[in-house]
C-alpha cells in the first residue's frame, strides 16, 4: 500500500537514483545527538515496520542519509 506513494515522493525529491552506501560509522535509526537510542535511553520509542522492495528501500535510505548529511554534520559540530 505504501510503495505507490513512497516511489511518486522519491520521485518527486529526485531521491530515486543511485547513491554511494551509508557510511560504516553512520548513526542508526532513533539514535539522537548525546542519546544512545530507543533501547538504551533518549531517541525513538517505537517502530513501525514497513516491508519495501530493495528498488525503493535502498534509494531511501541513501538519499536520505547523503541529502540530510551536511544538515547532520553542522548540528553535530553545534552541539560539539
Amino acid at each position: 500500500m505504501l510503495a505507490p506513494g513512497l516511489q511518486a515522493k522519491l520521485e518527486h525529491r529526485e531521491l530515486l537514483r543511485e547513491w554511494e552506501p551509508v557510511a560504516a560509522d553512520a548513526a542508526k535509526s532513533g539514535q539522537t545527538f548525546g542519546g544512545t537510542g530507543p533501547r538504551a535511553g533518549a531517541g525513538l520509542t517505537g517502530w513501525l515496520v514497513v516491508a519495501l522492495p530493495e528498488a525503493l528501500w535502498v534509494p531511501l535510505t541513501r538519499g536520505v542519509y547523503w541529502s540530510n548529511r551536511p544538515h547532520v554534520h553542522a548540528l553535530q559540530t553545534w552541539t560539539d
